[in-house]
């Protein structure tokens, strides 16, 4: 399923992850924590429960995936499970401000603002994907009394994330210094889970991606590397993906045959 083996999971006779709270990363503060089920409106299938499972018995996790593997959906599921059984007090929701295309200019809002701010449009799918999960009406009730936050990337400088879940979308398009600035916030009491693509990548400099160095921390204890394979989106959309990649890849090797033959 992914590089890194998932700890202190048992496992059903259905093969299905069986998740023990008393195994979670030891806490520094007391608090109350419930151990009743957190209940979604939107059930985990047996590959997204192991992927769960790994998120939550490991400090920083990387969901990998091609588009429509449901990593942000599973980033939520994991996020809001987390806060509602009161292991954290907070989520923060970060995504960098990178557009596919054309730049879009100025965006009207304050940085910071979930519905309305600057960042409104680029963390307006993990909303989505939070009120599929739970009532619309709840979630909007944490993001009132600020325990759904956004934080832009680039002021994430002097932030310590702790007691918190921080879920890093679309990762692809960190660079490595932004990488850095956001690992090395990481205190007590903290998750990070940041959901990946690398072949959607949308920066000018593609090879400045972040993602092509996770492989070189993913032997680190606390780091996990999470594969998802299942498809949720209609079979055409990722039927015409792998079509255009494969004439992508035939228009590359057509590049560089001609610069062979000059």
């Amino acid at each position: 399923m992914g590089n890194k083996s998932v700890k202190n999971i048992e496992t059903t006779t259905d093969g299905l992850a069986v998740i023990d709270d008393r195994e979670y990363i030891p806490r520094q503060k007391a608090r109350k924590i419930s151990t009743k089920p957190v209940t979604f409106h939107i059930q985990l299938t047996a590959e997204q429960k192991l992927a769960k499972a790994s998120i939550l018995n490991n400090v920083v996790t990387f969901l990998k995936g091609k588009p429509g593997t449901a990593k942000s959906t599973l980033a939520c599921n994991a996020a809001l499970d987390r806060l509602i059984k009161g292991h954290v007090s907070q989520i923060i929701i970060t995504r960098p401000h990178v557009n596919v295309g054309k730049e879009i200019g100025h965006l009207p809002g304050g940085a910071f603002s979930v519905h309305d701010g600057k960042s409104a449009p680029f963390v307006t799918p993990m909303l989505d994907a939070m009120y599929k999960l739970r009532n619309k009406e709840e979630i909007d009730q944490m993001i009132e009394k600020e325990k759904i936050v956004v934080l832009p990337t680039q002021f994430v400088r002097g932030r310590n994330f702790e007691d918190c879940f921080v879920i890093v979308d679309e990762s692809q398009n960190l660079n490595v210094e932004e990488f850095k600035a956001l690992t090395t916030r990481i205190c007590n009491d903290a998750y990070m889970v940041f959901t990946s693509d690398i072949n959607q990548i949308d920066l000018y400099h593609k090879q400045s991606s972040s993602g092509y160095f996770v492989d070189s921390i993913s032997d680190l204890e606390g780091v996990a590397v999470v594969e998802l394979t299942e498809n949720f989106r209609h079979p055409l959309a990722l039927a015409i993906m792998e079509r255009v990649d494969e004439r992508l890849i035939e228009k590359e090797k057509l590049k560089e045959k001609e610069k062979e033959a000059l």
